[in-house]
Parts: C-alpha cells; sequence; structure tokens
C-alpha cells in the first residue's frame, strides 16, 4: 500500500508507523515546514519510498517565498511541488497569484504537483483552459468536485486521490482506473488508516489493492508494474 498525502512535518517522530505500507508522499504547507520536510527523505530506502513535496498551501499566501522555494527545488531534483492550490472555504486575494506562480516553477523544474481544491474547482478549470501548458503530472488530492469536473480534469490526464472523507461510487467509477490514488492526509483528528481506504475504495469499485499501488509507483516513481 502507498499513502499518496500525508504530511510527515505534523508528526512527532515517535508517531511514524509505516507497517505495510510501500511508501508514502509527504507535502510541506508552507516555508516553515519546507527543510523539515525535506529532512525526511533520509527515511527513504530500497523497500519503503518517500517522496517528498515542498509549497504553500492556500492557508498560508502570505508566507509564499518564490525565490526560496525556487532554489530549493533547483537543489532538490527529486522534490515535487505541493501542497497548492486554491481554497474558498479560507479565500485569500492573493491565492491564485501565488498558485500560478507556484505551477510555473512546477513546469520550468518538470516537477510534479499535488493540488488542494475546495470549493474552487470552477476556478481551478479556469486556470487550467489560461494556463494551457501544464506540468507533466498533477495529483488533485482529496478530489471531491463533480462528475462534470471529473470529466473536465480527465482531459488533462490529472489523477486523483481519496481519503475516507470524500470517497463516492459514482465518481471513483468515472475515473480511469490507473488515475485512482488512496491517501489518509494524515495526520487528521479521525485518525484516517490507509488500509480503510484502500478496502473501501475497492468495495466501490473493481481496483484491486496492486493496481491502487501501481497507479501510485506510476504517478510518483514513473514505475509502471503491469
Amino acid at each position: 500500500m502507498f499513502d499518496a498525502h500525508c504530511h510527515l512535518s505534523l508528526f512527532d517522530a515517535n508517531e511514524f508507523h509505516f507497517d505495510n505500507l510501500s511508501g508514502i508522499a509527504s507535502c510541506a504547507t508552507n516555508v516553515d515546514d519546507w527543510e523539515k520536510t525535506l529532512s525526511y527523505s533520509k527515511l527513504s530506502n530500497d523497500s519503503f519510498k518517500v517522496c517528498l513535496f515542498i509549497g504553500t498551501h492556500p492557508w498560508y499566501c502570505d508566507k509564499y517565498n518564490e525565490e526560496l522555494l525556487e532554489k530549493l527545488l533547483a537543489n532538490n531534483l527529486n522534490v515535487g511541488v505541493g501542497e497548492i492550490g486554491l481554497d474558498n472555504v479560507r479565500k485569500d486575494e492573493k491565492q491564485l497569484e501565488i498558485f500560478l506562480s507556484q505551477l510555473k516553477l512546477a513546469l520550468k523544474y518538470n516537477r510534479l504537483v499535488v493540488i488542494h481544491c475546495v470549493h474552487a474547482y470552477s476556478e481551478l478549470r479556469h486556470c487550467f483552459k489560461e494556463v494551457k501548458i501544464l506540468p507533466n503530472k498533477v495529483l488533485l488530492h482529496g478530489f471531491s468536485g463533480t462528475l462534470s469536473d471529473v470529466d473536465y480534469f480527465n482531459k488533462y490526464g490529472c489523477y486523483y486521490s481519496f481519503s475516507d472523507k470524500n470517497l463516492k461510487e459514482n465518481i471513483l467509477n468515472s475515473i480511469p482506473k490507473n488515475r485512482i490514488l488512496a491517501e489518509t492526509d494524515s495526520p487528521n483528528k479521525n485518525n484516517v488508516k490507509i488500509l480503510n481506504v484502500v478496502d473501501n475504495i475497492k468495495k466501490m469499485t473493481n481496483i484491486s489493492e496492486a493496481q491502487l499501488l501501481n497507479n501510485a509507483l506510476e504517478f510518483f516513481m514513473g514505475i509502471d508494474n503491469d
């Protein structure tokens, strides 16, 4: 199993439990945890992969540092950009500008992107249309859009990750099976377990645990085990 979205920097070190996992993707949320997030590369080994992302979450626009982000991306070749995005629950007039700035950096350095989007899918669709050229691989984390949104983002080859709180059978079955990932978004108050998320996705679709793992490996590492 592979947890496609968590935040290692928000855990205490003694809370790390990676039993039965082949890997995780950990995202920073603002400049204060970029360096800490990068330090977790040491946890990666032949049997357990740690994929790291740095960026500014839409809740922390006031902490955006484009110059430092670009420097860190240039010096850390395997690090993606995330989590970044748009959030209409906690609006900030700078969100769009900062989101587009980070998309451009991801494109410049050819990096994976993890996007946070809450009640802002129409704005995100408009961004995709205006930008025209997107980074090579984009993951819509904690996807909570509509069938119309899925149809739109499928055209861009987006991947989608889900935790227990946003699983809908009709949405899952409208997404190509090779673009669905499981996540916990941990730590969180519900203490979501990746095994439960995987089991629930399996119940709602005919996707196997092996397929979910392969999807994650293909997105994060370019490995296709089919």
